[in-house]
C-alpha cells in the first residue's frame, strides 16, 4: 500500500515538473534593438549622427562592424534621404533634411540563435569621443539644428532576467562642425 503512494507521489512529481518545464519554455522572452532619431530645423541641413556599433571586447577603441539595425531604418516622418558615409571621427550616419524629420528602425528577437541575430547585434555607437568617457561626435552644416531625441537600445527581456544597453539624448542643440555631445 505504501508503495502505490510512493510510486503516485513520484508520478505526479514527474508531471510536475515536465509542466513546468514546458510552461517556462513559452515564456516572453526576446532581444529588442531600437535606433530612432527625431530632428528639427527651419530650413534645409545636413547632420552626421553616430550609428549602433558591436564593440567585440570591453574597452576596444575600434568597433568591429555596424549593426544590420541600420539597414531597416526607415524615414517616418518628413523629408529626407540618409546613407552611411565615413568621416574623420569614424563612420556616422549622414541625414539631408528639410524642417522636421524622424527616422525609426526596430528589431525583435523572440531567439538568439535565429539566423541573423549577430548581425543586428550592437553594444556601442560609433563616432565616440576617445578623449571624453561617454562623449560621441554629433555633425552639423548649419548653426541651431536641434535634437529633439536620439534613442538607441538593445534590450533582453527572459523569465528569468532582463538586460538594457541605453543611449539617449533629448533636447540638445547643435552648431555648426563637429560637436561632442554627453549621451546618457
Amino acid at each position: 500500500m505504501n508503495f502505490k503512494i510512493i510510486n503516485i507521489l513520484i508520478i505526479m512529481m514527474l508531471i510536475s515538473i515536465i509542466s513546468g518545464c514546458i510552461s517556462s519554455s513559452d515564456d516572453e522572452s526576446y532581444h529588442e534593438l531600437y535606433y530612432e532619431i527625431h530632428i528639427e530645423y527651419a530650413g534645409n541641413g545636413e547632420v552626421y549622427l553616430p550609428i549602433p556599433y558591436d564593440y567585440p571586447n570591453e574597452g576596444d577603441l575600434e568597433p568591429s562592424y555596424e549593426s544590420k539595425i541600420i539597414s531597416d531604418l526607415k524615414l517616418t516622418k518628413g523629408n529626407g534621404h540618409f546613407k552611411l558615409i565615413n568621416t574623420e571621427k569614424g563612420i556616422a550616419l549622414k541625414l539631408n533634411f528639410t524642417d522636421e524629420v524622424t527616422l525609426t528602425a526596430k528589431k525583435r528577437f523572440t531567439d538568439i540563435n535565429e539566423l541573423d541575430y549577430n548581425d543586428y547585434f550592437f553594444d556601442g555607437l560609433s563616432l565616440k569621443n576617445n578623449e571624453t568617457s561617454g562623449y560621441y561626435y554629433f555633425y552639423s552644416d548649419q548653426d541651431d539644428v536641434k535634437i529633439n531625441s536620439f534613442i538607441c537600445y538593445f534590450d533582453r527581456v527572459g523569465s528569468r532576467d532582463s538586460h538594457m544597453a541605453e543611449w539617449k539624448i533629448t533636447n540638445k542643440t547643435l552648431q555648426k562642425g563637429w560637436n561632442s555631445l554627453e549621451i546618457n
